[in-house]
């Protein structure tokens, strides 16, 4: 299905939804897949946490990145223009939270109260448009201020001790290095229209980046690699059930879902913050053949859905946010750059 020049990318509209279906609404994109397989890459940096803090076996957990890493595709089934992603800064807090109580069952059981009740807060404040509402309300510096602050709180979580450039600081630097190239230098991306050798690698950048911060920190020695054996291995969905479904080891005492209600406000006060970098980042990328259509009741509604799912079936300590920032970041920068031939809609 093809789209008006200047108009909104065909769909099924079902309420304040937008449903676009692979190969009917839009193409597949090579150089998003790849961006996408990173993506998934990126969840497994949740592994650590869950076998910890919520004491999950390694496998149980790894089923549990998948499933939640399989919703992200909500957003653009449901007509999302951005990449979701976590919603990271609130790890550490829930995180905190769930230290108070004993490892084990009641941990879970509390991290579900506070992914339900983000769940209800993102579905109403969605479909009764009061996200919206409140958005409009909000002064834009201190939209900036949300903005400036996420930024700098993605960076300072990389740089203290412990974080990702004291452990594995060359290959974070290689990596580092090749986005800078191919993605925000304009020196190179101005000769990329007439350079197909640097087409290919301003359209693959991330997958460029991650590559090379393989190579480069297992040549290091930061990264130690084993090979397993394994080429493809089902995730154990049943066991998952079993051993992390409200449905299966029950739900919280009321005091629990008492305390939750803090925990979930503070997760979405921080999701806001995405909701405006996700539409600053949109409206800079905007193109005269598409209208990007941004609807914070819409991102609301779908963050819901995905934290309702998650609740229910994979209670996550990262939770389900709008953003994702750097795939956010690299398909903007490629829808932007290579107009409609290089990428038909966002």
């Amino acid at each position: 299905m093809k789209r008006s020049y200047g108009g909104i990318q065909p769909c099924i509209k079902a309420g304040l939804l937008r449903i676009r279906l692979p190969f009917v609404h839009f193409k597949i994109s090579p150089p998003e897949i790849a961006t996408g397989l990173m993506n998934a890459c990126t969840s497994y940096g949740a592994l650590a946490v869950l076998t910890t803090t919520l004491g999950l076996e390694p496998e149980v957990a790894w089923a549990l990145v998948v499933l939640e890493t399989a919703l992200y595709t909500c957003n653009w089934l449901f007509g999302e223009p951005s990449v979701c992603g976590w919603i990271t800064p609130a790890m550490a807090i829930v995180i905190l939270y769930l230290e108070g109580f004993d490892p084990g069952v009641v941990r879970i059981q509390a991290l579900t109260a506070v992914q339900l009740e983000l769940a209800i807060l993102f579905i109403i404040l969605g479909l009764t448009g009061l996200s919206k509402r409140l958005n409009l309300l909000v002064p834009p510096a201190i939209k900036a201020g949300i903005v400036l602050g996420a930024g700098v709180n993605a960076v300072y979580a990389r740089l203290v001790q412990g974080g990702a450039m004291d452990t594995v600081t060359w290959g974070c630097l290689a990596g580092l290095a090749v986005v800078f190239a191919l993605m925000f230098s304009k020196r190179v991306r101005k000769h990329m229209d007439g350079n197909r050798v640097l087409q290919i690698l301003g359209n693959y950048s991330f997958l460029w980046a991650v590559l090379v911060m393989f190579v480069v920190g297992g040549l290091s020695g930061e990264f130690q690699y084993n090979f397993s054996g394994e080429i493809i291995k089902v995730p154990d969905f049943a066991a998952l059930f079993v051993a992390v479904s409200p449905f299966s080891i029950g739900f919280a005492e009321p005091s629990v879902w008492i305390s939750a209600i803090p925990i979930a406000l503070i997760a979405w006060v921080i999701a806001y913050g995405d909701f405006v970098t996700v539409q600053q980042l949109g409206m800079q990328a905007q193109r005269e053949d598409e209208y990007i259509e941004f609807d914070s009741n819409r991102t609301n509604v779908i963050c819901g859905i995905r934290n309702l799912l998650l609740a229910f079936f994979a209670p996550y300590p990262a939770l389900a946010g709008p953003l994702s920032a750097p795939y956010c970041v690299a398909t903007y920068q490629r829808y932007k750059q290579n107009g409609r031939q290089g990428m038909d809609s966002i």
